[in-house]
């Protein structure tokens, strides 16, 4: 009876792992084809496909180029970004937007100083 009863928390912890996830964020690469900064949202085309997805940008969203923070205005037309999102009642909504460092960038500054040798 101890095994059943422990077989079927285990049963009903995983189920509930499972349905945990279906509200998990989802994750985008691709090229910046709009940013409207009044109403808050960006548009990325995926990079693996012709779709362009528009993002709903709030005040919880991180947008980063490195490690440095920048603003919703600074995402650029053409930039490659990855967005890391969920969906909201059928909208999409962006919890972070990583931007890749533009060319010739000291990409060293973007990395982690334990990754730098720093202590």
């Amino acid at each position: 009876m101890y095994k059943q009863v422990l077989t079927a928390m285990a049963v009903g912890l995983t189920l509930l792992g499972l349905a945990g996830s279906a509200s998990a964020t989802d994750k985008l690469i691709g090229s910046v084809t709009a940013v409207d900064a009044a109403a808050k949202t960006v548009s990325v085309q995926e990079t693996s496909a012709s779709q362009t997805t528009t993002f709903r940008v709030d005040d919880k969203t991180k947008i980063v180029e490195g490690r440095k923070g920048i603003a919703l205005a600074d995402l650029q037309q053409g930039r490659s970004v990855k967005v890391t999102y969920e969906d909201r009642d059928g909208v999409a909504v962006a919890s972070r937007i990583e931007a890749e460092l533009p060319m010739g960038a000291d990409k060293s500054k973007a990395l982690p100083d334990h990754r730098q040798g720093n202590k």
